[in-house]
């Protein structure tokens, strides 16, 4: 429903995405370690972290999720498409430092970015809004790194369901979602 809080948890890299880009934008054989440990990190699965907010004797709250895995940030109208999404990603110092190499090295618009990686954030939970704070404060006891990154909103009459998405240096970028 619109109103619903977005919370975005952290992703532990590039979730599979986008490698034939990374393969152009990374000269063969300058990876350092430090870059070729951060390409391979596997894909996260929240599973665990996940466990005590679903099933019976979970709090109510939680609508509905979206792994922002392949086509990155055009996989939350999987929550829902009767609905659109406003995204505030968190600050760089917040996520890992290659996303942030990955946009000056390739210069490409956020748009781009958003479509094929996950910036940041793996996963996004939509939550009744007075539920938002206790549903991150029970996966922060779990370990896990999260920020309330936005809201649904209404969609737009005549359009399909959008993501407006921001970043902290300002920029801007809304993607369609073609149902």
């Amino acid at each position: 429903r619109p109103g619903d809080v977005l919370i975005g948890i952290a992703s532990s890299g590039f979730h599979s995405n986008g490698f034939s880009l990374l393969r152009r934008l990374i000269p063969r054989g300058s990876v350092g370690q430090e870059w070729a440990r951060e390409l391979l990190t596997p894909t996260r699965i929240y599973v665990r972290s996940l466990k005590g907010l679903l099933g019976p004797g979970a709090p109510a709250g939680l609508k509905g999720m979206a792994h922002i895995t392949g086509s990155g940030f055009l996989n939350l109208p999987r929550i829902s498409s009767q609905m659109s999404y406003e995204i505030r990603l968190p600050e760089d110092r917040e996520i890992p430092r290659i996303f942030q190499w990955v946009r000056e090295r390739s210069r490409l618009p956020l748009k781009d970015l958003a479509r094929t990686f996950n910036l940041g954030v793996g996963l996004v939970l939509a939550v009744e809004s007075s539920r938002a704070m206790g549903v991150m404060r029970r996966l922060r006891s779990r370990g896990e790194k999260c920020w309330e990154i936005g809201e649904v909103v209404k969609r737009r009459r005549g359009r399909g369901s959008e993501i407006f998405l921001g970043d902290a240096l300002g920029q801007t970028a809304v993607l369609d979602y073609d149902e």
